[in-house]
């Protein structure tokens, strides 16, 4: 195969690499100007590349350098592209590289079986053409969505396809390439199902993982809504036993007014009428908002404040009815006040273990703010701009719960640290 067939296929292949990232990660920059980028390196790397197979065909050392360099020129575009530099945006990169590894070898067995160029570059346009409608048309929007969500394992999954990009291309391409070793392309076929096999089996591990953390979020808001029922539960059949006691007691009340009013003792009679009515007011089951779920959880968050010798203070007005998912809004205040009771409990001073919670929930927006004081240093993710737990595997998944609220409602959320305090703050327009 000639240099200017290997440049053509390989120019081919680039074209399809920046149509998937351009379909497949989130972009900073239009579409017009991102694919003027990706033009832009297309025609360095095919420089580049024509330089490798011309001038150092047979130098080991300049070829592999200028690999390198193509490598860095293309990964950095893509991180120049996308709208968020993360292990996410590396990994979708990496993957794009092999996903045109099979275009490229499939293309390469074409010309092996006809020694012909049109039916080569054919299979592997039409093998590039139709694994990308198929991704698009099936796993785009899935992984999309993925890549919104806090998983922090993808610097871990750029692994795979480093693996086996690197198998394949030593391979079939570097040094001796396919055409002229034709025993690989067995090993390379069987290299390119096993590849695609494990993307499947990692998408469903990591989707499932991420369905787990979402199930212990959930986990844990429940178990503080039926901690919060089962002190509302307590408290009902406390204040019922101090009615009946109180209802006991009324006849001696109106027996001793009864004989304080012949002997016109009014000044004792009103100490009696006070005394009544302070028993009653305290006999009154406190709620903290009209809205059944989210009184349960104040009750249980109260109740674990105090437990861990913490204050706190709160001021929520939210309606029985709601134009949002009340379940998920539970989880999200739960995490936050869980997260600020444990932060407080941890300061030396008592009188500084004090979490207020303000939240309000009208017809055209839900407002929710989250403050504490606390001790040390908050570190923030670059990322998801959420703090870092520094509890380590396992913890943090509360945070990752509020995060994904947040984007599934469209709502706003920062958190910030400053002068020894930590604010969360959530709005939702309704």
């Amino acid at each position: 195969m000639t240099l200017a067939a290997r440049s053509l296929g390989y120019l081919i292949g680039d074209l399809f690499f920046f149509l998937f990232l351009i379909m497949f990660i989130p972009l900073r920059y239009s579409v017009k100007r991102t694919a003027g980028m990706c033009m832009v390196t297309v025609l360095l790397v095919r420089v580049l590349d024509i330089l490798r197979l011309q001038t150092f065909h047979n130098a080991a050392v300049p070829a592999f350098f200028l690999i390198c360099l193509q490598i860095i020129l293309v990964q950095a575009t893509a991180f120049l592209m996308s709208s968020s530099r993360n292990s996410k945006v590396l990994f979708t990169s990496l993957s794009a590289s092999s996903y045109i590894m099979a275009g490229n070898i499939l293309g390469t067995v074409a010309y092996c079986i006809g020694r012909e160029l049109f039916p080569a570059f054919l299979t592997a346009y039409l093998v590039h053409a139709v694994l990308l409608w198929f991704l698009v048309r099936y796993v785009r929007r899935p992984y999309l969505n993925l890549l919104k969500k806090d998983i922090r394992s993808f610097h871990k999954l750029c692994a795979i396809p480093v693996l086996f990009y690197l198998t394949l291309f030593l391979l079939c391409f570097y040094h001796t390439p396919l055409v002229e070793n034709m025993q690989n392309i067995p090993v390379a076929l069987l290299l390119l199902i096993t590849m695609f096999v494990s993307y499947v089996i990692v998408f469903r591990s990591v989707e499932m993982e991420y369905q787990r953390s979402e199930l212990q979020a959930d986990n844990r808001m429940l178990e503080s809504y039926e901690a919060g029922l089962l002190l509302q539960y307590q408290a009902v059949e406390s204040t019922e036993q101090e009615l009946k006691i109180l209802r006991h007691d009324l006849r001696h009340y109106i027996a001793s007014i009864s004989v304080l009013l012949e002997e016109k003792n009014y000044e004792e009679i009103k100490t009696i009428l006070n005394n009544l009515q302070g028993g009653i007011e305290s006999k009154t089951l406190k709620r903290f908002c009209s809205n059944t779920i989210i009184n349960s959880i104040l009750w249980s968050m109260t109740a674990k404040a105090g437990e861990s010798g913490v204050c706190l203070v709160s001021s929520v007005s939210v309606p029985e009815e709601v134009k949002v998912d009340v379940l998920r809004l539970a989880a999200v205040l739960a995490n936050l006040l869980e997260n600020a009771i444990q932060s407080a409990a941890q300061l030396q001073e008592e009188e500084e273990r004090k979490v207020s919670l303000l939240m309000r929930c009208s017809n055209k927006a839900l407002i929710l703010e989250v403050r504490n004081r606390y001790s040390g240093t908050v570190e923030f993710d670059e990322n998801s701009g959420l703090p870092v737990s520094q509890g380590g595997k396992g913890h943090g998944i509360g945070l990752q719960s509020v995060k994904t609220f947040v984007e599934n409602h469209g709502a706003s959320f920062d958190c910030d640290a400053a002068d020894g305090y930590f604010t969360a703050r959530l709005l939702l327009r309704l």
